[in-house]
């Protein structure tokens, strides 16, 4: 699961037509351009969740082009200049299993009622989807890209698609759409429950105007805490990918060292990214 929020929490990704569609189009051109599966996505006012499978590896391009479309056209549109998302880095839970993505893509539509905004998910003003999903034809945003025929490289128009998370290959699409909508309504129950024993209102329920672009939450922002790394419900699951993790980071600080040291033909490990493009190191093939 990947989340990114605004700079200073600044309610910039409310819906409005033109920002909802700067946000599909752009993930549906960054989407394709670098063969990521997207599975669900949910937009709040100030930061966006999105739960997908990189299969290639090509993540880190994905975001920095997609964060960085997104930022130029919604400054432009909101006549900023300075930074439009955070500079905290952003948030890549690694899932270990089929059941874990299942619970992030769960998280992710629950998300709008854990958040305290409508008391159903399915009331969401902001872009809430998931597989299954018919796919969408968006056209190209003005003021920003230039067509094709001006020397551009964005289409007029892209296809926003949907993909089916892996795993759970023993259930057809409609049983795992029950399965995937059962859970969400049952996560959304829970934290709706929970509110209403705390006595916390629900943004849904105020008498008075939404809040706009340029408001801020009032609730307080965590300034210090764990931001994880792996996503796993079972610990045996758990400590296994942080094994996988840690011995990751041991055999590339040892490659670096080597290669520092003058060594030729050093081999990193599969899962090297920025080495790779910036250096052209050797990087051992994906285990089969």
């Amino acid at each position: 699961m990947v989340t990114r929020r605004v700079h200073k929490r600044q309610m910039l990704l409310l819906d409005d037509d033109y920002v909802r569609q700067v946000i599909e189009y752009t993930l549906a051109y960054c989407l394709q351009d670098h063969d990521i599966e997207l599975h669900a996505i949910v937009t709040e006012g100030n930061h966006l969740h999105r739960v997908d499978t990189d299969g290639d590896g090509l993540r880190p391009e994905f975001l920095r082009d997609f964060h960085s479309l997104v930022a130029r056209q919604l400054n432009r549109y909101y006549g900023e200049g300075d930074a439009f998302f955070s500079n905290k880095q952003t948030s890549i839970v690694d899932n270990a299993t089929p059941n874990d993505v299942l619970r992030r893509i769960v998280y992710t539509m629950g998300n709008p009622v854990a958040d305290g905004i409508e008391r159903e998910g399915k009331n969401h003003k902001g872009i809430r989807k998931r597989w299954p999903q018919p796919e969408k034809v968006i056209k190209r945003p003005e003021g920003f890209f230039r067509p094709i025929e001006q020397g551009g490289v964005a289409p007029d128009e892209v296809t926003l698609r949907f993909s089916r998370p892996p795993g759970w290959e023993g259930l057809t699409d409609s049983e795992f759409d029950h399965l995937l909508e059962t859970r969400v309504l049952a996560y959304e129950k829970e934290k709706r429950e929970a509110r209403d024993a705390e006595g916390k209102a629900f943004l849904c329920d105020s008498p008075g105007p939404r809040p706009g672009p340029r408001s801020f939450p009032k609730s307080r922002h965590r300034l210090f805490g764990l931001a994880p790394l792996i996503g796993a419900a079972i610990k045996e699951h758990r400590l296994a990918a942080i094994s996988r993790l840690r011995e990751f980071r041991r055999a590339h600080k040892a490659a670096r060292l080597r290669m520092l040291a003058g060594e030729k033909g050093v081999v990193f490990p599969h899962g090297t990214f920025q080495a790779a493009k910036r250096w052209a190191v050797l990087v051992q093939p994906a285990p089969t």
